[in-house]
C-alpha cells in the first residue's frame, strides 16, 4: 500500500521571468548570446516545493540550491538539495477538504514569504490553478 501521494511539486527559479527578459534584453543590446538562449521556463529552476498527502498529515519538503550567486546566463547546474524547516508538515486527522487546503496555502505563502521570496521566484501557477479541484480529504482517508 502506498505511504503518501505527492499532489505538487512547485518550482523555485532563481529569477521571474521578466527580471530574465531584462537580463536578456541587456545583452541582446550588447551582442552577448548566452545559453539557454532566450528560455525561462524549466532552464531558471534552482528547485522545488513538494507536497505530500499521507495518512495523517500533509507533508512539506523545499528541494533547492544552496548557491548565494545563481547567474542567468550560467552554463551550470546548481546543485539541489533538501533543506530543512522548522515546521515542515501539519496534522490533517480533524480537518475537512477545505481546512486542508487552507492550511497548504497559508503554509506556502509562509514559506515563500520568510524563506524564499527575497532571493527566488515561486512559481504557483499550477497549484493555485488545481487546488480547488482536488479532494485531498479523499485521497488521505484512501491511503
Amino acid at each position: 500500500m502506498k505511504q503518501q501521494n505527492t499532489i505538487f511539486e512547485i518550482p523555485i527559479y532563481s529569477m521571474s521571468e521578466k527580471e530574465f527578459n531584462e537580463i536578456l534584453k541587456q545583452c541582446k543590446k550588447t551582442e552577448i548570446i548566452f545559453y539557454p538562449a532566450e528560455i525561462w521556463k524549466y532552464n531558471q529552476i534552482i528547485g522545488y516545493i513538494e507536497v505530500n498527502v499521507k495518512k495523517e498529515k500533509i507533508d512539506f519538503d523545499i528541494h533547492c540550491t544552496l548557491d548565494k550567486k545563481i547567474c542567468a546566463t550560467s552554463k551550470t547546474k546548481h546543485l539541489i538539495q533538501k533543506l530543512q524547516k522548522k515546521i515542515d508538515s501539519f496534522d490533517i486527522t480533524e480537518m475537512d477538504n477545505e481546512a486542508i487546503k487552507n492550511e497548504i496555502k497559508k503554509w506556502l505563502d509562509e514559506t515563500i514569504k520568510e524563506e524564499l521570496n527575497k532571493r527566488f521566484y515561486i512559481d504557483k501557477n499550477v497549484f493555485n490553478n488545481v487546488i480547488e479541484y482536488i479532494d485531498i480529504r479523499k485521497m488521505a482517508d484512501e491511503l
